[in-house]
């Protein structure tokens, strides 16, 4: 074997790993594990079986190690594919824990180590914290894997000799120079981040350099135009959703206009009633929906929102008078929720396949292909600019809150379509 002075550090990670190890082993192993290892590692801790169907001799599932080692107290409760049964119950000094371990060995020849399989139980109790922090990526794994993929393929072109989770001011430097975006330098920068705090590093001498780059991109951003989707424009996305049988996404694209909704963040992930049989303090949850039929009235109340941490709730009227109107919340939502269960989400689409009808829509629509869903909340809000509406109403309506704002709306001349353009650029900046 070559001498490990002369190998790249991936080369290095990849010999030194074990035959039967995975990369998260060596991970709470703490190993030496490159970027393409430690994204290898993220892609089994969310994908386990795939490995254990192709090489179940060799990648042994967790919970069979947590088997083979007599640990299934240190079972996730979250874990979906482990059904222990006969789970060991431990209670008293660690002398009692060696004799429950002896004595499972001893009962039955099927208890016989298999070296493959078999941790130490601090080994075990390790992964199954790593794991549980893993989960903090649970909704974009896939992004912060490849994120961490293409840090390993910086690392491996310009500083091969160097661990790739030792970040360093001048390896800052040099990747900083293929970002013009201050948006995506810092995204690619938060998960090399994710890797080096599971790996228990640090990244306290670079974060000074990090947040002079990140100011530097945005001074030298240039300006671009916000594309703003106004009535008439919603009105033929929402009759070619009509056209094309999907009621569902006309819908969505309705609400995401009057309510003026962050669409990822807010509208998407909207359920009927989230909190409904948990624990009032428990944060499981995200939205609740509330009819006032009399009144004709919809509460929306959101657990948390980006400008309003604590919790927010949209409130509109029936805007069906004389006549039924097309964009009317009240109906839109009492439609859409009809059928629902209360927990889950009301929409049957995820963003991937929304952003794929959206953009087929805005071509056969004839409206600009780079207009993202963040266009009918700024459309919105310049339709009620141009009908009159007061500039607190539209800054309440929108959940928008700026200090940078604030302090220029006393300014003599100030226009309010540049207060508006200037909220949104302030408070919804990366919600595209």
């Amino acid at each position: 074997m070559a001498s490990s002075a002369r190998l790249d550090f991936a080369d290095f990670a990849r010999r030194s790993r074990p035959a039967s190890w995975t990369w998260f082993d060596v991970l709470v192993a703490r190993g030496p594990i490159s970027a393409d290892g430690f994204a290898n590692a993220t892609h089994y801790t969310f994908e386990e079986s795939k490995h254990v169907n192709v090489a179940p001799h060799h990648f042994p599932a967790f919970k069979d190690r947590l088997l083979h080692s007599d640990c299934e107290h240190l079972c996730p409760p979250w874990l979906p594919e482990v059904d222990l049964q006969d789970v060991a119950e431990w209670s008293g000094p660690p002398s009692k824990r060696i004799k429950l371990m002896a004595s499972s060995l001893k009962r039955t020849s099927s208890s016989f180590i298999d070296p493959n399989k078999w941790r130490f139980p601090g080994f075990l109790a390790r992964e199954a914290a790593l794991r549980t922090g893993c989960r903090s990526i649970m909704a974009s794994w896939k992004s912060y894997r490849s994120g961490i993929r293409a840090w390993a393929n910086f690392m491996n072109f310009l500083y091969p000799r160097s661990d790739h989770f030792v970040v360093t001011t001048d390896m800052i430097i040099a990747v900083s120079n293929a970002f013009q975006m201050a948006s995506t330098f810092k995204e690619y920068y938060g998960h090399v981040r994710f890797g080096v705090r599971l790996l228990g590093l640090s990244l306290e001498t670079v974060e000074p350099t990090v947040q002079q780059v990140l100011r530097g991109c945005r001074k030298g951003r240039p300006g671009r135009r916000l594309h703003r989707l106004r009535r008439k424009e919603v009105k033929r996305l929402v009759y070619y959703c009509i056209d094309n049988d999907r009621p569902d996404i006309a819908r969505f694209f309705i609400l995401a206009r009057v309510g003026l909704f962050r669409v990822a963040s807010e509208l998407l992930p909207l359920q009927l009633s989230g909190q409904e049989h948990l624990d009032p303090a428990s944060v499981a949850w995200h939205s609740r929906v509330a009819f006032d039929h009399q009144g004709k009235q919809v509460s929306i109340h959101l657990r948390k929102r980006k400008c309003h941490p604590a919790s927010d709730t949209v409130t509109r009227h029936c805007s069906c008078h004389d006549v039924p109107d097309l964009f009317c919340f009240y109906h839109t939502v009492k439609t859409q929720v009809r059928g629902k269960q209360p927990r889950q989400p009301i929409w049957n689409f995820n963003l991937s396949q929304l952003i794929t009808f959206f953009k087929k829509a805005l071509l056969a629509c004839g409206l600009p292909e780079n207009s993202g869903l963040h266009a009918f909340r700024r459309g919105m809000a310049t339709d009620l600019v141009a009908s009159g509406s007061p500039l607190s109403f539209i800054l309440h309506a929108g959940g928008w809150r700026s200090s940078a704002f604030m302090r220029y709306i006393t300014a003599s001349g100030l226009d309010e379509r540049e207060a508006v353009d200037f909220t949104i650029a302030e408070s919804d900046s990366g919600e595209e």
